[in-house]
């Protein structure tokens, strides 16, 4: 049977925005999407910002549960009615950014739960462009992350003639009227977020989006990314803007977001590792060995003029990793295709160069599933690199990424620190030169 929880934030009579938090969970509320809420609600109080929050649970359906929840948000003062749906995750600072947007209705699109990828979110005709405050306006958009303005709750719970039949013991509160239902427009049938989009739109609202939100949608699995860098990927144009500001030094974090995002591979490194390579390229002076390709060549090319060798051993990622180079005119990078071999330990890649005196060494690969990376020090080792070189490993947070790191320092005589946040990786510099000389 549904039941309502609403905890009534306290009141701020200076503050420009009271957030009404809406949630129908029908089946409870993931994980992910409690860490969020609490994220959120110390982004809103640092934004001065208060809140409620009003969860309607054990709903069978969702339309009737949005319908209560806008009687709910309508009986109190605040600004805005924010909808989140409960198998989401999310930036807590983006919910401030839609509720100071300044829009109609602000939203942020999340990805399908489906094999394919997609974004549930219908554009305007003609080309899409964002305005500068980076939102642009679109047609519809799912409800599961839309921040409307009381003006616009208000004007169509006014004109909704449909009031459901009120319960006896609620004599003074207001009716709930239909907004949000399913309904059939010329042999097609509409869901009750899209329906209500075409009743504001009706009324001379608008929708807008902020592109670039990112998200985790979560069923079977999780569904993450941003509509903005899907729209680049499909257009062939996603890596353009990260280039450029690699190129010139205006990176941002976003900018290795866009780039992971840009590489659409599952297994590619996080973020912040990528900043983190950038930032040891451009201090060491001398050659880079990169175990393993992809968009990590890409961004160590990008960050500095050092020669770059890379192994790879499958002749795919080989391809789009040379693609992607030959695109931007890269060529300070040479690509070794190199197959796996049996060594003593394990397989590693079969090579018949000398590889030697590397500034810095980053290890992605092999594959763990395919090969031993600690082959590496067996067949190269410290030799390798040059006194004070710089090594960074990938998949340290892995189950056997512990005994790795350790095993690791001490054939190379140092000792590893775990990074990352999401996704760990070590970065050591081995001994022999004080950090900063040999920039």
């Amino acid at each position: 049977m549904p039941h309502t929880m609403h905890f009534k934030g306290v009141t701020d009579a200076a503050a420009e925005q009271h957030i009404f938090i809406a949630i129908p969970a029908y089946g409870g509320m993931d994980a992910p999407c409690c860490l969020a809420l609490f994220a959120t609600q110390v982004a809103l109080q640092a934004a001065g910002i208060p809140a409620d929050l009003c969860i309607i649970a054990e709903h069978c359906h969702v339309d009737d549960a949005r319908n209560d929840l806008v009687r709910q948000f309508l009986e109190t003062d605040c600004t805005h009615i924010m909808w989140i749906d409960s198998d989401l995750y999310w930036d807590g600072a983006d919910v401030v950014k839609l509720a100071r947007a300044g829009k109609d209705i602000a939203a942020g699109i999340y990805p399908l739960k489906a094999d394919t990828e997609g974004f549930p979110v219908n554009t305007l005709p003609g080309e899409m462009w964002a305005g500068a405050d980076g939102f642009m306006e679109v047609l519809t958009v799912p409800g599961g992350f839309t921040c409307v303005a009381r003006h616009v709750m208000q004007d169509l719970y006014d004109k909704s003639d449909r009031p459901f039949l009120g319960r006896k013991d609620e004599p003074d509160r207001l009716p709930i009227k239909i907004i949000y239902e399913r309904v059939y427009i010329d042999g097609a049938r509409r869901s009750g977020d899209v329906h209500f989009c075409y009743l504001a739109r009706d009324a001379g609202y608008s929708i807008h989006i902020d592109p670039l939100m990112h998200f985790e949608h979560y069923g079977d699995h999780s569904w993450g990314g941003d509509v903005g860098s899907y729209w680049r990927r499909i257009n062939g144009i996603a890596f353009d803007g990260p280039v450029k500001q690699l190129r010139e030094r205006t990176e941002t974090d976003r900018t290795f977001v866009d780039l992971v995002m840009a590489w659409g591979n599952g297994w590619s490194v996080w973020p912040d590792m990528l900043s983190t390579l950038t930032l040891t390229a451009r201090e060491i002076n001398g050659p880079i060995l990169e175990i393993g390709s992809g968009i990590t060549t890409l961004v160590l090319a990008l960050a500095t003029d050092q020669h770059i060798d890379v192994l790879e051993h499958d002749p795919v990622f080989y391809a789009k990793t040379k693609q992607l180079l030959d695109k931007f005119g890269i060529q300070n990078v040479t690509l070794h295709c190199k197959p796996l071999k049996e060594f003593p330990n394990g397989k590693w890649y079969d090579f018949q160069q000398d590889f030697a005196n590397y500034a810095l060494l980053l290890v992605d690969g092999p594959p763990r599933d395919q090969g031993n990376r600690n082959v590496f020090l067996d067949v190269m080792g410290k030799y390798a690199l040059t006194p004070g070189a710089i090594v960074i490993m990938d998949d340290a947070g892995m189950d056997d990424g512990a005994k790795r790191t350790k095993l690791w320092g001490d054939a190379l005589g140092t000792n590893f620190s775990l990074m990352g946040d999401k996704r760990k990786f070590a970065i050591c510099r081995m001994p022999g030169i004080e950090k900063g000389s040999a920039a």
